[in-house]
């Protein structure tokens, strides 16, 4: 009975002592996930168990880890790609767009039968300016080259201008209007 008694403790010394192995094996292996996923580094990672199912999770993570290093290269060069892009279209886009509004320029000096459709012409040709200039923001912002700047809207007075727009109109078609903003 004693023998027995003396066989499950060490069967049970054995069973925490590989608990623990693995314990610890599985923190170390969070620590080196985390680490990798922070620092984006090339190293893959490893655990010193035989256990089939730690190595199969950590033969994962790997793939897991490649995939996504993979995705993120691609991504960065379909984004550079669309930004060559932008500024090649844009840039192809603006030379003819300013001989031609130079052009229409010319023409609206001269007295002519003309006029109105070339100021037509003229009033097209800058709705496109204006949109490409659009365009062109839209492409700084991508890159990153323009900053918002931020600064501080008095909200009460903004809204007093928007509804001075509008007061009219509205009293016209029969809507009471009663604003009551917050006075600071």
């Amino acid at each position: 009975m004693i023998g027995f008694a003396i066989f499950l403790v060490g069967l049970c010394t054995v069973f925490i002592f590989l608990y623990y192995r693995q314990k610890k094996a599985l923190k170390r292996l969070l620590e080196d996930i985390e680490t990798k996923r922070l620092t984006e580094t090339n190293l893959l990672l490893t655990s010193q168990t035989k256990n089939a199912e730690v190595n199969q999770l950590i033969h994962a993570f790997n793939q897991l880890f490649h995939e996504l290093k993979v995705t993120k290269v691609a991504s960065q060069q379909e984004q550079a790609t669309l930004k060559l892009a932008l500024h090649n279209i844009t840039h192809d886009i603006r030379t003819p767009l300013t001989i031609a509004n130079g052009y229409t320029q010319q023409l609206l000096r001269k007295q002519s039968n003309m006029q109105p459709t070339l100021q037509k012409v003229h009033g097209n040709i800058r709705i496109v300016a204006d949109r490409l200039d659009i365009l062109l923001e839209y492409q700084n912002l991508l890159e990153q080259s323009v900053q918002p700047v931020f600064q501080s809207v008095n909200l009460t007075e903004l809204i007093k201008q928007e509804l001075v727009l509008f007061y009219d109109t509205l009293n016209d078609r029969a809507f009471d209007v009663d604003v009551d903003l917050f006075h600071p």
